[in-house]
């Protein structure tokens, strides 16, 4: 495993175990549908600039629609996203090298110079904090993005 925190100047190694659980974390046993959980957007350019603009912990995610990766993760994406809070923390998802990418799709990888689907961003006021080409679990998910948000 490799993870890159922007900043540091060094990569993090060492395994899902090595992360805290949920319950360490005082977060619900289970999803929780509501309101006041976290959105996964689908990319626009208006959501994607929404969402900088919010203060926000932005959770870009590079999915293509063929990738078996992406089909497996997105819905454990999702289950964490249900346990986080909405005041804190969006995600967006962006299809990457498929038949649903556009151009402003591509631009944006770019810009990040994301290598292959399943690539995960995570910014702070637009800045790229992390970077991972893993693959995450839900609470991987869970304990990267609450790493982040106080």
């Amino acid at each position: 495993m490799f993870l890159y925190l922007k900043g540091r100047d060094s990569f993090q190694t060492g395994s899902t175990t090595d992360t805290p659980s949920t319950n360490s974390l005082n977060l619900p046993k289970e999803p929780v549908e509501n309101a006041s959980s976290a959105q996964i957007l689908d990319y626009t350019s208006s959501n994607y600039q929404s969402a900088l603009s919010s203060g926000k912990l932005v959770v870009l995610y590079f999915y293509a629609n063929w990738c078996p990766i992406c089909r497996a993760e997105f819905p454990l994406m999702q289950e964490a996203f249900r346990m986080l809070p909405n005041d804190k923390v969006v995600g967006i998802r962006v299809n990457y090298s498929d038949s649903d990418t556009d151009k402003d799709e591509e631009a944006l990888a770019e810009e990040f110079n994301v290598p292959y689907q399943h690539y995960k961003v995570i910014l702070i006021n637009g800045q790229d904090v992390l970077s991972s080409r893993e693959s995450w679990s839900k609470d991987r998910y869970i304990s990267e993005i609450t790493s982040f948000v106080k």
